[in-house]
């Protein structure tokens, strides 16, 4: 069975912080009654984000894959959730005083949750063989501690829908394209008027093309 952690939240750092720690009991019955890709769940979601996103820990007391079924390996899943979550995690394996066990302390990196249902974890977390050597197997249980740090994006709103949108700058493209021709950098393109040269370049020309033609036919026309 598991419990929950308290959550707490970080509004600085511009991202929220949650724990929660998985029990696993009976793990001797578990190995031989679970199979190979099923698993056990967290017998309760947990939430980290703004939006209360809930969260839920997936262990496979026999791994999720065939090649390693000599090992545990652990998940973490986005439960209920009606956006893509950027979030960053981590596993790790707790000893007597509910403290990381370094050897078994595992990170994973930023990581786009894709909506409900989405997961990410660790296959072979640990071997089935070293975890019931260790001091950390007591009674025929151990726990494991999940860390999510929900990071938030910056510019992002959401309408009452949920909707994502997200605050676009001006577009400064005027200023490159002045400083491109001023600098000749690049240019192509040769014109002659008056006597006077003029360089340019054929690429931009040609994506405004139809503004030329347009002012061909005023000056015509005049």
């Amino acid at each position: 069975m598991a419990k929950r952690c308290k959550i707490s939240h970080d509004t600085v750092s511009h991202s929220e912080k949650g724990s929660y720690v998985l029990k696993i009991s009976g793990y001797a019955h578990a190995k031989e009654t679970v199979k190979n890709g099923d698993y056990i769940k967290s017998s309760t979601d947990f939430t980290v984000g703004s939006d209360h996103p809930r969260w839920a820990m997936t262990c496979y007391p026999n791994d999720s894959k065939p090649e390693h079924a000599d090992s545990v390996s652990l998940y973490l899943r986005l439960v209920d959730c009606y956006r893509d979550i950027k979030a960053r995690f981590r596993f790790s394996l707790l000893d007597e005083d509910g403290e990381p066990v370094p050897a078994y302390n595992f990170v994973n990196d930023v990581h786009t949750f894709f909506g409900k249902s989405s997961s990410r974890g660790h296959p072979d977390f640990i071997k089935k063989a070293d975890l019931e050597a260790s001091p950390y197997l007591r009674e025929d249980s151990f726990s494991i501690r999940c860390d999510v740090t929900v990071l938030k994006i910056a510019g992002e709103r959401r309408s009452s829908k949920g909707v994502r949108f997200v605050d676009v700058p001006p577009s400064n493209l005027h200023l490159h394209l002045g400083d491109l021709l001023k600098s000749r950098d690049g240019a192509d393109v040769i014109f002659y008027v008056a006597g006077e040269k003029f360089s340019a370049h054929r690429s931009v020309l040609y994506l405004h093309r139809s503004s030329w033609a347009r002012r061909a036919s005023q000056l015509s026309a005049s």
